[in-house]
């Protein structure tokens, strides 16, 4: 983050690209929260679950959530861990990248503009060519 902060005070600079391609995966990433959370979370009653392991093949969900379901069926249990790891990764990643892409657009100038000495450098090496 702090490499992208002096180019995000020029207009157009490489940080408010990067800043912009980091709030596209910001919302993506919230997108995919929030289709995941519609598909797993819920508490539906009447609901029907297919497991090729046991027989009858159709379970009846009652008043439990489809991840708590897989969570805690002995062939399945794997699977619905995985997708509570991908579920909080998501959502680990969606707060950095929207953090990060705020602080790239809106770095502040104190943090942006060269220091003295840098700047003096720069100047003297330009008059030694």
């Amino acid at each position: 983050g702090c490499t992208a902060c002096p180019a995000a005070r020029r207009p157009l600079g490489p940080a408010k690209a990067a800043a912009g391609v980091m709030l596209f995966s910001c919302v993506m990433h919230i997108t995919s929260l929030i289709c995941m959370a519609v598909q797993f979370f819920p508490q539906q009653e009447g609901q029907y679950v297919y497991n090729y392991f046991r027989y009858p093949q159709y379970e009846q969900l009652d008043g439990e959530s489809l991840l708590y379901y897989l969570l805690y069926d002995k062939y399945y249990y794997r699977y619905g861990n995985l997708v509570l790891i991908a579920w909080i990764l998501m959502a680990i990643l969606a707060i950095y990248e929207g953090v990060w892409a705020i602080m790239a657009l809106k770095a502040d100038e104190r943090v942006t503009r060269p220091s003295v000495y840098r700047s003096r450098q720069s100047v003297d090496e330009n008059n030694r060519l």
